[in-house]
């Protein structure tokens, strides 16, 4: 079968998991969205091609990318490489710490050196490989990121999936409140 066969029916089939799959490439970019993330975050447009740090301030989907960020304990990458203050960097005001996104354009302070083997890297990637419950429009939703480091470019794709766990942390609280009615 051709590969252009494989990538539509790989597409079709990520297109039908129920939980909301964002794959981002090592710009910044969105690659790929599925239909249950358009759902959960009311994305009525094709958001291909959008820079995730250009989302509006207000989407719901931008919130839930960045707010797992502001978790992050740090040393961020500026703080690590000690940037100058008048350095514009995205991620100083933001408290982003995607720090790979912006290697690219030089601002990481990671020079010639893979973003792969910087240990900045591989300590947010630890931390975004974590899952995470955000309470996201009020529904409570678990964060995940994973990652495609492509061996020959050095590129790094992030996957994040978006799991909406509301109904399971309900029936939880039915369940601890029904067995706590029990013994009393």
């Amino acid at each position: 079968m051709p590969l252009r066969e494989d990538r539509k029916e790989l597409r079709i089939v990520i297109d039908h998991i129920s939980d909301g799959v964002l794959f981002i490439d090592d710009t910044g970019v969105i690659k790929f969205c599925n239909r249950a993330l358009a759902d959960m975050f009311s994305i009525l447009k094709d958001i291909t091609g959008t820079e995730i740090i250009s989302l509006p301030e207000e989407d719901a989907l931008k919130e839930g990318i960045f707010r797992v960020d502001k978790d992050f304990q740090g040393p961020f990458c500026w703080e690590r490489n000690k940037c100058p203050e008048d350095t514009k960097c995205p991620g100083r005001t933001s408290q982003f710490c995607r720090c790979w996104l912006f290697s690219t354009c030089g601002l990481s302070g990671n020079g010639k050196r893979s973003c792969r083997e910087c240990p900045q890297y591989k300590s947010v990637r630890t931390f975004l490989e974590r899952p995470k419950e955000l309470e996201i429009g009020g529904r409570m939703v678990s964060v995940l990121s994973t990652f495609i480091e492509y061996n020959g470019s050095g590129g790094i794709w992030e996957v994040i999936v978006f799991k909406d766990v509301t109904h399971e942390k309900l029936d939880a609280a039915v369940k601890i409140a029904g067995a706590a009615a029990h013994e009393l």
